[in-house]
């Protein structure tokens, strides 16, 4: 277990935040890259480009539907550099929409606070969150695969083989969503969870050299950022079960 994790747990645990709900899940990130300097004729991505796996620890506060949650995410950043239907013929001979490649990994502390608008105890919940992420990126050791992938026609042409250029950041990045779940047994939780990340500092940049129906062109730059929609399927435990309603 990574050493940040553990103390982030050593300090919910110390501070008895852990009286409510501890919940896991997993699920699919949809990413957008940005691009520093436009390519060509191109497209903005978003896509789904990766899978997380988050844990979290939620404490009820005094104002009734109220509640702070605490979480843990972890998942690949991708950069991806995406062509029009018909414009670049992949190395194996089809068309291809895209490249992309993730040389990082990234991982994600939010703190959020969250508001029940159904009636607290109903076996049906939905609770739209606010708060801040902390994003660590840091480089996992991949090599680009420029060369097996060369971009040849037939509108895009390269001059030089693609290059990134990997940062291992921290940043803080805002963070808005919901939960929208369900309880069982009146102590086992199931929801989904979607959270939209807004980063501001590039963690991967991608340089393409290349010619547009073979007129040079500026060098065009990818930048992977975190910004994105990050969904998860839920599951957890309550440690003070729900109460009946009278």
């Amino acid at each position: 277990m990574r050493p940040y994790l553990v103390l982030l747990l050593s300090i919910l645990v110390v501070n008895k935040i852990l009286t409510q709900k501890i919940s896991m899940g997993y699920g699919p990130i949809f990413t957008h890259t940005t691009q520093k300097v436009r390519m060509k004729n191109s497209q903005d991505d978003f896509m789904n480009t990766a899978y997380q796996f988050c844990l979290s620890f939620e404490h009820p506060l005094r104002k009734k539907g109220l509640s702070a949650k605490v979480s843990y995410s972890a998942y690949k950043g991708y950069t991806w550099m995406k062509f029009r239907e018909g414009e670049y013929l992949g190395s194996d001979g089809q068309w291809t929409l895209g490249n992309g490649f993730s040389g990082i990994n990234n991982n994600r502390i939010d703190l959020v606070v969250s508001f029940n608008i159904l009636n607290k105890k109903d076996k049906i919940f939905l609770k739209p969150n606010v708060g801040l992420g902390l994003q660590i990126s840091k480089d996992n050791g991949w090599d680009f695969y420029a060369e097996a992938e060369k971009i040849d026609g037939p509108v895009y042409f390269e001059t030089q083989p693609i290059y990134v250029l990997k940062h291992s950041i921290t940043q803080i990045v805002p963070t808005a969503g919901f939960s929208l779940g369900t309880v069982f047994f009146k102590r086992i939780e199931l929801s989904l969870t979607c959270q939209g990340i807004y980063g501001f500092r590039s963690f991967q940049d991608m340089y393409f050299e290349y010619t547009y129906y073979d007129e040079p062109q500026e060098t065009a730059i990818f930048q992977g950022k975190g910004t994105g929609l990050y969904t998860s399927i839920n599951i957890g435990y309550r440690i003070i079960k729900l109460k009946d309603k009278k």
